[in-house]
């Protein structure tokens, strides 16, 4: 029997994420298709997880960071700027 060693892991983003992703996507002036080209995805995909329709993999998040010039460190101060209050993910 052979054991995968890869694992795909969904990410539950909070609406935070996709709000401020969108807003990033939008100060370098790129449309939904631009970043999906450049991130390797679907315009369908940028668009729903914008709007909070869908969870994200892990590594698809990653590839649209990427696209923008964004790292991950970033979104966790800037979230927690926003509301203090809000769990921890």
């Amino acid at each position: 029997m052979e054991i995968s060693t890869r694992t795909t892991m969904m990410l539950r983003t909070p609406p935070a994420v996709s709000v401020w992703l969108k807003a990033k996507r939008r100060e370098r002036g790129m449309t939904q298709n631009e970043l999906a080209q450049k991130a390797g995805v679907t315009q369908r995909l940028v668009s729903d997880f914008e709007r909070g329709k869908v969870d994200i993999r892990v590594d698809t998040l990653c590839r649209l960071f990427i696209a923008l010039d964004l790292c991950l460190s970033g979104i966790d101060e800037r979230l927690a700027c926003e509301n203090e209050d809000a769990p921890e993910w």
